[in-house]
């Protein structure tokens, strides 16, 4: 996967401020350097998740997309179950 922010340089620099002179990095995800020093701290993880908002309509669409959000309207909350079913899959 190609990476936007982190490149095998910052990669190195990272891991030699903590002392981490051989490692084997695997990246499966556009990580960045934030995400990058966390792992290596070992004090966060990261695991996928579904955001769920209340008053989606008062959100504009441009907010959304900033926000990396996959919007979608569910009236009753049977369709609301569903669409979280079909997500987890």
């Amino acid at each position: 996967m190609s990476q936007s922010e982190l490149d095998i340089d910052t990669v190195k620099v990272i891991l030699g401020e903590y002392r981490i002179s051989n490692a084997d990095v695997t990246l499966r995800h556009d990580a960045t350097t934030e995400e990058l020093i966390d792992v290596v701290e070992g004090n966060r993880i990261y695991i996928p998740c579904i955001y769920v908002l209340n008053k989606i309509d008062q959100i504009s669409i441009e907010v959304g997309f900033l926000l990396h959000f996959n919007m979608f309207f569910c009236l009753y909350m049977l369709f609301l179950i569903y669409a979280i079913q079909i997500l987890i899959r």
